[in-house]
């Protein structure tokens, strides 16, 4: 159903409206988009229309003044980036193009926690790609540093720690990452989401494998804190229970 409005060509119509002066009618067409890419079927038409520009047109709106309208642009790009990574690369693209909005968006520390949530789940699945990590830099520490210094509530924390652990999948992006360490395995290991605090094994793990000296790291102040979490990891006990906990968190979802 979401695939025939598309190609009944209410595409074009919803986006007109959706830079509408009348707030009503712009949230209104938003909505709908964000509704239709809910449908995997229909991320095609959207990324690859170059032609209206639609993806430009939907990433700009992340630096809309109107909190409802980056909530629900950043919606609608979360739930095309859960695709395939061309499109990830493409909204990555679209990204730069615009000023680099995101990393922007995240430095400003918007109070609204669905723009929050929408954005870091955004940033996550954009992470897991190899495609452009080189660009990456400072989104990078734009999300460190919101988890550093910003409270944060345990859905945004899920969506940030998945984030950072698809970023240290990347070898490229482990020297840059490894300084927020100590104060990452404090904070996510603490957490008493049992999502957190696989993520964070994760990003322990694929440090671990790209840095030697992350164990220096991890054996600090922090050492406490990460066993602590780390034994209330579900996973089997007795011999094979490090191994299942690992082969559980290597197996979290990076997409979302």
């Amino acid at each position: 159903m979401k695939t025939q409005v598309l190609m009944a060509g209410a595409l074009e119509p919803l986006l007109h409206l959706s830079s509408s002066i009348n707030m009503s009618l712009a949230l209104l067409a938003l909505h709908c988009i964000s509704v239709i890419v809910e449908s995997l079927d229909t991320h095609d038409m959207i990324v690859d229309n170059s032609e209206r520009h639609t993806l430009t047109r939907i990433v700009a709106l992340i630096s809309s003044r109107e909190e409802q309208v980056q909530e629900l642009a950043l919606k609608t790009l979360a739930h095309l980036s859960s695709g395939c990574d061309f499109h990830r690369h493409r909204i990555i693209q679209e990204d730069i193009f615009n000023g680099n909005c995101l990393t922007r968006l995240l430095a400003s520390r918007p109070r609204n926690k669905q723009i929050l949530c929408n954005a870091a789940c955004l940033v996550a699945n954009l992470a897991s790609t190899q495609l452009m990590q080189g660009t990456f830099g400072d989104l990078q520490m734009a999300l460190c540093r919101l988890v550093e210094d910003f409270p944060l509530s345990e859905d945004v924390l899920v969506h940030c720690a998945r984030g950072i652990a698809n970023f240290c999948q990347f070898p490229q992006n482990a020297n840059q990452l490894l300084p927020y360490l100590p104060f990452l395995v404090r904070m996510l290991f603490a957490s008493t989401c049992a999502a957190i605090r696989q993520h964070a094994l994760r990003m322990c793990i694929l440090l671990l494998r790209h840095c030697p000296e992350t164990v220096n790291i991890l054996a600090g102040p922090g050492a406490t804190t990460m066993l602590s979490g780390l034994a209330s990891i579900p996973g089997r006990t007795g011999c094979h229970g490090d191994r299942g906990r690992e082969g559980r968190a290597e197996n979290c979802p990076t997409v979302s």
